[in-house]
């Protein structure tokens, strides 16, 4: 019904339907989704922030739709930075892989550097390019430990932690060839 409300143009309509279904499932991604442009819509920025990016740390590559609705909020907002990383985001969804690259690196010293090095792990990721992925991560979890993007990536590309030599399998076969 939020999905329907925003096609006709109901964004107020929609906001009450959205945040019933994320009553219901919090972590529908396509509900914060909807419900962050329904929140750009009707001029609540801060909201639509809080929803597009939940919506990222559940789906953090292969749909672009969240990231240019941030840029779109951050620009309404007057945050250039925010809005050039969500735009890079963007642009990492769509393909362009080199160019959100570029832009992401421009971004690593200023407000933004913990969200571009995680941005940057998901350049690096796609590429298959682990080793600098993981110091991407590493990076991006070192300016803010709470970065999910750059946990859950570390999760994914990181390195296996170490067990002790018993718990290892044994590259031996278990009984005697006698």
């Amino acid at each position: 019904l939020g999905s329907i409300a925003m096609q006709q143009d109901r964004a107020a309509d929609a906001v009450e339907w959205l945040q019933a279904a994320l009553a219901i499932q919090r972590s529908d991604a396509d509900a914060m989704y909807l419900l962050g442009t329904a929140y750009v819509a009707t001029g609540r920025l801060d909201d639509a922030i809080t929803e597009l990016r939940a919506a990222v740390t559940f789906v953090p590559f292969g749909w672009g739709e969240p990231y240019t609705a941030l840029a779109e909020a951050y620009t309404q907002q007057g945050k250039v930075e925010l809005a050039a990383w969500a735009t890079a985001m963007a642009d990492l969804n769509a393909g362009e892989v080199d160019a959100a690259e570029s832009q992401l690196k421009s971004l690593t010293g200023g407000e933004v550097a913990a969200d571009a090095a995680a941005g940057l792990g998901l350049v690096y990721e796609t590429r298959g390019d682990y080793p600098s992925a993981i110091d991407w991560y590493t990076k991006a979890l070192a300016a803010d430990p709470q970065n999910n993007t750059a946990r859950f990536g570390l999760g994914r590309v990181g390195p296996v932690p170490t067990a002790g030599p018993s718990s290892m399998p044994s590259a031996e076969p278990s009984g005697s060839a006698g």
